[in-house]
């Protein structure tokens, strides 16, 4: 089980160093950072605040945020996509 923990840390971490090079890479690394982030977390109280009105909802916690904020929307896109198909 604690190699799945370390694997997770690994892969998550490897991604987040690949974002911060593409950032680099654009020119702006700074306006790319936060539009990046900015995204993902208007998009996270986006579903949040529709999460009534459309039943689809992601937990708020420090995990989500944080996952949205560094790796954008794609993240929260996965978090849907893990509700839909897991069910939790």
């Amino acid at each position: 089980m604690q190699i799945l923990v370390y694997s997770a840390i690994a892969v998550l971490s490897i991604t987040a160093v690949c974002i911060i090079v593409f950032a680099l890479k654009s020119g702006r690394p700074l306006k790319t950072l936060l539009l990046n982030a900015l995204a993902g977390i208007v998009a996270i109280a986006a579903i949040d605040l529709t999460s009534k009105f459309t039943g689809i909802w992601i937990p708020i916690n420090g995990f989500s945020v944080t996952g949205g904020a560094v790796y954008g929307l794609p993240a929260v896109c996965g978090m849907l996509i893990m509700r839909l198909i897991f069910g939790y």
